[in-house]
């Protein structure tokens, strides 16, 4: 995990560029040992509160209602996390706003909004329920970063700031970079299990191909019609896991054809005892 004697940054502070480097290899340690997507995507949020903000949160397009969803938070503020949390559920932003999170989703290009304070909340209060959240919550300032995914933006990572909080300019730097590495490990994640989904469908062709090859086996070692028949269809019945199988050719007399049951497995008595069926435009 990471380490707790990391201080919060101030851009006042002499040693910010030693803090920084410090916050982003132990970040990389961090998401380096990710088991999954959402492993990755719940250390690149917690990883960053409180040393980096005070609030982060992972947005995900939702396809039902066009939203950027929230799917991993954390608050450094328990008494203050239950309200945020709050509004970011209520106040969803539409892919299509053009302001904030939305913007970053569609462009792909990481913004540190300039305004903060009151200033922020008016910019991006989309009614005025939404502006009185805000300003309940304190919002101070706000960062938002696009998470890509061989070149796709498949989400936008938020990190914001309450009270007097600020952040720095070089700070949209850093966080882009451990996004950037958030990214890495989600890929490789999603390889990981494109390659568990390749294995397991080379392994059931291979079943499935052992399996014709006993039902062949078991074919060609029965010398009389009838018993290769019954071998067929037994093999063919266990091969896709049917209640029964049945052969049926057709026969014909004058204008009329029908079926004729051949040879069958899984059927009942009174299925064997009508064994044609008339043929018809609609069968």
């Amino acid at each position: 995990m990471l380490d707790s004697s990391l201080a919060p940054f101030s851009p006042g502070a002499g040693d910010q560029e030693l803090a920084r480097a410090r916050f982003l290899a132990a970040a990389t340690d961090e998401l380096l040992d990710a088991a999954s997507t959402d492993d990755a995507l719940g250390r690149l949020v917690n990883v960053t509160v409180p040393e980096f903000c005070d609030c982060a949160c992972f947005l995900t397009p939702d396809a039902e209602s066009d939203t950027l969803r929230p799917v991993f938070f954390r608050h450094r503020d328990d008494s203050n996390s239950g309200a945020v949390r709050e509004l970011l559920d209520v106040h969803r932003s539409s892919i299509s706003d053009e302001l904030g999170a939305s913007r970053v989703f569609r462009s792909g290009v990481a913004e540190l909004l300039p305004q903060t304070g009151e200033d922020l909340r008016q910019v991006i209060a989309l009614n005025e329920d939404h502006l009185s959240r805000l300003q309940h919550v304190g919002l101070n300032a706000l960062m938002l970063v696009p998470l890509f995914v061989r070149e796709v933006v498949v989400g936008v990572f938020g990190l914001a700031q309450f009270g007097d909080r600020l952040f720095h300019p070089n700070d949209l730097a850093m966080a882009s970079a451990v996004a950037k590495r958030a990214s890495a490990v989600v890929d490789r994640s999603r390889l990981h299990l494109a390659e568990q989904d390749a294995r397991r469908r080379a392994e059931a062709s291979a079943a499935r191909l052992r399996e014709l090859a006993q039902i062949t086996m078991s074919v060609i070692r029965h010398p009389s019609l009838d018993d290769t028949l019954m071998a067929l269809l037994e093999g063919v019945r266990s091969l896709l896991e049917s209640d029964f199988s049945s052969i049926m050719l057709v026969e014909s007399s004058g204008e009329t054809a029908r079926l004729r049951l051949r040879a069958a497995v899984g059927l009942s008595d009174e299925a064997h005892q009508n064994t044609l069926v008339p043929l018809n435009d609609d069968i």
